[in-house]
């Protein structure tokens, strides 16, 4: 009796092929999905960048956090309550320094400044800016129904310490107002 040879696939060859293909199909999908999640989440959270804030609570404002080349590292104030233009009532009015500042301050003045060791201080004053109403303060920003000005202390060119740089207090303060108003640009309402 002679044995024929069969050509061709079983019915159980044919169904193990037809797994493993769907097997191959299902994996590469799953491995698509997952990189092409991934590639997804990686864009999206390289535009969603969260910026450190620098918060004024009495003034219900927040900017950006100023870089540590501004000189505005450690950025501090303090806050008087002065009465209001229109002599009803007090605000807030915030005088700014740094550590470094302080320092500098302490380091050339003998006697303690008025305004302490601030290089600037900033108010709110309801209304539309009117720069005919202001004498020596600037404006610093227009909110909604207010604005920010900003002003500069006096007595800074008068550094009375011996050997130290009368200039050092008075060019490290310009500097310092420069970059806060700088900064200040990107100041928003706290929400």
């Amino acid at each position: 009796m002679k044995i024929k040879k069969q050509a061709g696939f079983s019915a159980i060859e044919l169904l193990m092929a037809v797994v493993i293909i769907i097997l191959l199909v299902v994996v590469g999908w799953l491995v698509y999905k997952d990189h092409h999640k991934t590639t997804t989440t990686s864009t999206n959270s390289s535009s969603s960048v969260i910026v450190p804030k620098f918060v004024f609570k009495e003034l219900g404002l927040q900017m950006d956090k100023p870089s540590s080349s501004s000189g505005l590292d450690g950025l501090t104030y303090t806050v008087q309550n002065l009465p209001n233009d229109n002599g009803v009532g007090t605000s807030p009015t915030l005088y700014l320094s740094t550590p470094v500042f302080s320092n500098d301050v302490n380091r050339c003045y003998t006697q303690t400044l008025s305004n302490g060791e601030s290089f600037a201080a900033i108010s709110k004053i309801s209304g539309v800016y009117d720069p005919t109403q202001l004498g020596e303060s600037s404006l610093l920003k227009q909110f909604d129904g207010y604005y920010i000005v900003i002003g500069y202390p006096n007595g800074l060119t008068t550094c009375t310490a011996a050997g130290v740089d009368r200039n050092l207090v008075l060019n490290e303060a310009k500097q310092l107002q420069t970059n806060f108003v700088d900064a200040f640009k990107t100041a928003t309402v706290i929400q």
